[in-house]
């Protein structure tokens, strides 16, 4: 929560900054920009102050995609992984480091982090430093129903990841059609309903569902305080306790070390852990 803190709070400054027009982003011509792979690191100065950006995926003028690693595949490994990376003045990424993600996907991430280039940003007409994440999704040959439910963070997303994984649920829609017909976030936890509906003869694939469902708002900050992350727990801890014979035990001993833990550092340590072995608990 402390992370979140601070990224609001630099997102605050960046308003009040560019209220005075005195940080700009400035684009340079082709032609001028920085090599980034091979130009020389720069040394950053000590005690240099800088400000988040936030997610920079959309911000990069170069973002090569990590390479799946074999042994990732062959384990079955997926998920998101997150990297934070400083820029320089000339927009070439500095410096990268794991925040979240698969051990097995971490080196692959850095490695196409530190390739990454983005555009430069000027404080007062100077070029600075400045820093933020960049994500990745690694996603396997498929996707289980707790991987779906997760990833499923609106309803053009719900649609495209289920077209794409099971062609029983939702045969009707597409995302060309879904922004007309499910708009706003009600709509979207009627389409969710549906899905359930539609998984009604597969209880253990509309647990899945469920749970990653639960997994995801609470990931995502889909909640209203302390007392809608609580019914959330509780939530989660009602279809623990109704889960079907054929779920994973190894998952059920992981979700109720979640629902134990309590609103503490321990409890996101835990949900960290799930999101980034979903692939492999939700088989």
């Amino acid at each position: 929560m402390l992370a979140i803190r601070q990224i609001e709070l630099s997102v605050i400054l960046l308003l009040f900054l560019g209220a005075f027009g005195a940080l700009s982003i400035i684009g340079q011509e082709e032609e001028n920009r920085i090599e980034c792979r091979t130009a020389p690191r720069l040394v950053r100065p000590e005690k240099t102050r800088m400000i988040s950006f936030g997610v920079l995926n959309t911000k990069a003028v170069h973002l090569p995609k990590p390479t799946f690693p074999e042994t990732a595949r062959r384990a079955r490994v997926s998920g998101v992984v997150q990297i934070q990376v400083v820029i320089d003045p000339r927009g070439c990424v500095n410096d990268a480091k794991a925040i979240s993600g698969h051990p097995l996907l971490i080196p692959a991430s850095i490695d196409a982090a530190k390739r990454s280039s983005f555009v430069p940003i000027t404080f007062s007409g100077t070029p600075i430093w400045f820093y933020g994440y960049i994500t990745y999704n690694f996603r396997g040959d498929s996707l289980n129903w707790l991987q779906l439910g997760f990833e499923a963070d609106s309803a053009r997303r719900l649609v495209e990841v289920i077209r794409i994984e099971d062609s029983r649920v939702l045969l009707n829609l597409t995302p060309e059609s879904i922004s007309l017909l499910y708009p706003d976030r009600t709509h979207f936890q009627e389409l969710r309903q549906r899905v359930q509906v539609e998984l009604a003869g597969d209880p253990k694939s509309r647990w899945l569902f469920s749970v990653g469902c639960k997994l995801g708002d609470i990931s995502r900050f889909s909640y209203t305080g302390n007392d809608g992350l609580k019914s959330s727990i509780s939530e989660i801890s009602d279809l623990v306790d109704s889960a079907p014979e054929s779920i994973s035990r190894q998952l059920i001993v992981e979700l109720k070390k979640l629902t134990g833990s309590g609103i503490s550092d321990e409890f996101w340590k835990q949900l960290k852990y799930l999101k980034d072995r979903l692939y492999h608990l939700g088989s």
